[in-house]
C-alpha cells in the first residue's frame, strides 16, 4: 500500500526499485535491504513484507517495507528528542561533556571496556562544529545516520 508514502517517498522508492529491479521487476531480499539503505532506511528482516512469499519483493510489498521504515525512523527520532530533551537539564538545546560524563558514569558507571578517554573521543566526533557542545541535529545526525 504505497498510499502510505508522501509523493516523493513514493518517487524516491520506485525510482530505486525501478534501478535495481530492472526487467525482472522484483528484488531479492538482499536488493532490497541495498534500496532502502539508498534510501537511508534500514528494516530488520525484508521478508516479512514478501506476502506471497516468493523469496523476493515486487514493487507493492517494497512500498510498503519503505512506509513502515518511514515510520520507524520517525518513532526513533521522536524518542531521541526526548531523551535528549531529558539530558538538556538546563534547557540550553545543547548538552555539555560534562552532563554526557555524568550521565554516563550514573547508575552502574561507565559500559564495561569504555574508558573517560573513549567517552572525550565520541564527544569530539559528535561535535562537528566543535564548539564544545552537543546539539540535538549533531546527535541526530551521529545516531540516525
Amino acid at each position: 500500500m504505497a498510499a502510505r508514502l508522501s509523493d516523493k517517498q513514493h518517487a524516491d522508492a520506485k525510482a530505486v526499485f525501478v534501478q535495481l529491479a530492472g526487467a525482472k521487476q522484483a528484488l531479492s531480499y538482499t536488493e532490497a535491504t541495498s534500496a532502502l539503505e539508498a534510501l537511508g532506511l534500514e528494516i530488520k528482516d525484508v521478508a516479512d513484507f514478501d506476502q506471497d512469499k516468493s523469496g523476493s519483493l515486487r514493487y507493492p510489498e517494497f512500498a510498503n517495507c519503505v512506509a513502515a521504515a518511514h515510520r520507524t525512523t520517525i518513532v526513533d527520532a521522536r524518542l531521541l528528542k526526548a531523551a535528549f530533551k531529558g539530558w538538556d537539564t538546563r534547557d540550553t538545546g545543547y548538552i555539555t561533556p560534562k552532563q554526557i560524563m555524568h550521565l554516563m558514569e550514573s547508575g552502574s558507571g561507565l559500559p564495561l571496556g569504555i574508558s573517560k578517554a573513549d567517552v572525550k573521543e565520541m564527544i569530539e566526533y559528535i561535535d562537528r562544529n566543535g564548539d564544545g557542545h552537543i546539539d540535538f541535529d549533531e546527535l541526530t545526525k551521529a545516531l540516525l545516520a
